[in-house]
């Protein structure tokens, strides 16, 4: 519990004032902030200076007039006996990404860990409640591909996708954060709840509401503008006419932030207007890791390289979504002709290892969720030597897109590796 004697307790408090008086997403209260340079001059004007009082709406001044800061030194109390923690926009460890946003919140509870939030790169994940199949695996194999390669996942803790995403990233080893609609001590949804600790554990839950809050559906619609104010990206996996996944995108394009989405398995399903709409209208169209890789590298927001450390990573991610233009280039030579029937190489040719190809284990194969990372590592463990990604499509009888996106994520595992074009094993 914070020392009643530290002035930072003082500004919590006034903060806390604040959102209870007015509500925690109050453009009123967000209007008052650009004109007073803290929250304790502001409860001054708003509680005893008559010009400002005649200015707000009947409404606002009677809330603040009937909440006192015992109040919110209840709230405080609350939080502390419920392991609820509280950051304000006064605290050091405020998200700065969420300082930039329309609206910004002021205050935020959560349960677990939001340290370094601002120091890694990151995709907001939204879509249905209700997924096609499609969309789930859709869903598990980004989130597993981003995951390994340093990306927290945002997302809504909503059921299907959004859960999806948050299990998918702690089962991959990433951390992940779900920002929710509600009180942190409400139990909504009631499916999700026994992953609540698991996502607190590996990341945290996260909410500008008070404690006891209820799901109320405007709540949602708020909560968007911080999911995707945390967010460096937001990716649609399915989204219907009216799915609320839209809204998401929306508030990302009003923070100029890059918007993905999935593009459907089939053009006429009306689960998939939502996407369909989305890629119309300009969004980046989704089909691997890589092309997040691509728009961070292309087009990287002012959050990403005043970070020194998100800068670093955005480095790293450069030269991945380099690595797959090479490769996918290296392909479009062969992939005109049909390959050729390999003849007999001498043994101490370079194409040939001398060796006997190195066995994958059973236990190594079952650590890879996505079917075509799989099957392309048992293709090359049984191959006498190395395979181009046209072969190896040819070989699975894949597209060569899939291919070629999970032989580059392979690589970056240090799984496979490539000279020339031609892969194989890694040592």
């Amino acid at each position: 519990m914070m020392n009643t004697d530290d002035g930072a307790y003082y500004r919590r408090l006034y903060r806390l004032w604040a959102v209870i008086a007015f509500g925690p997403s109050s453009r009123t209260l967000s209007e008052l902030y650009t004109r007073f340079d803290n929250a304790e001059s502001l409860y001054a004007a708003v509680t005893q200076d008559d010009a400002v009082r005649n200015e707000l709406p009947a409404d606002a001044v009677k809330s603040a007039d009937s909440i006192t800061l015992s109040s919110a030194e209840k709230v405080i109390e609350l939080c502390d006996k419920k392991g609820i923690k509280i950051v304000t926009a006064d605290d050091d460890g405020f998200p700065e990404r969420l300082r930039e946003i329309y609206n910004p919140p002021t205050v935020l509870f959560y349960k677990g860990d939001i340290s370094g939030i601002d120091d890694r790169l990151n995709i907001g994940i939204v879509g249905t409640r209700k997924p096609s199949d499609y969309s789930r695996k859709t869903a598990a194999a980004l989130v597993n591909t981003l995951t390994k390669h340093g990306f927290d996942i945002i997302s809504g803790f909503a059921e299907g996708i959004d859960i999806c995403a948050h299990l998918q990233c702690v089962q991959s080893g990433g951390r992940t954060y779900a920002v929710i609609g509600s009180g942190l001590d409400y139990p909504y949804p009631k499916p999700n709840l026994p992953y609540r600790e698991l996502i607190e554990e590996n990341g945290a839950v996260i909410t500008e509401y008070l404690p006891g809050t209820q799901p109320f559906p405007p709540n949602f619609l708020q909560r968007n503008r911080i999911l995707a104010g945390l967010s460096m990206g937001v990716a649609v996996i399915e989204a219907g006419e009216k799915s609320g996944s839209l809204n998401s995108a929306a508030h990302a394009v009003s923070q100029n932030k890059p918007v993905f989405a999935v593009p459907p398995c089939d053009l006429f399903d009306p689960r998939y207007k939502g996407n369909v709409r989305l890629i119309r209208e300009g969004a980046v169209p989704l089909m691997g890791a890589r092309d997040i890789y691509g728009e961070y590298s292309i087009n990287p927001q002012h959050i990403i390289v005043a970070n020194e450390s998100t800068a670093a990573q955005l480095e790293k991610i450069r030269l991945i979504a380099e690595g797959a233009a090479r490769a996918e280039q290296e392909s479009d030579k062969h992939i005109s002709e049909k390959p050729k029937k390999r003849a007999e190489v001498p043994a101490e040719s370079e194409h040939v290892s001398e060796n006997k190809p190195r066995q994958l284990t059973a236990e190594e194969l079952e650590s890879f969720s996505d079917p075509i990372q799989k099957n392309i590592l048992i293709k090359l463990s049984e191959a006498p030597s190395s395979m181009r990604g046209d072969e190896l499509a040819e070989a699975l009888e894949a597209d060569i897109d899939d291919i070629l996106t999970a032989l580059t994520e392979l690589e970056i595992l240090g799984n496979v590796q490539s000279q020339s074009g031609n892969y194989t094993l890694a040592d």
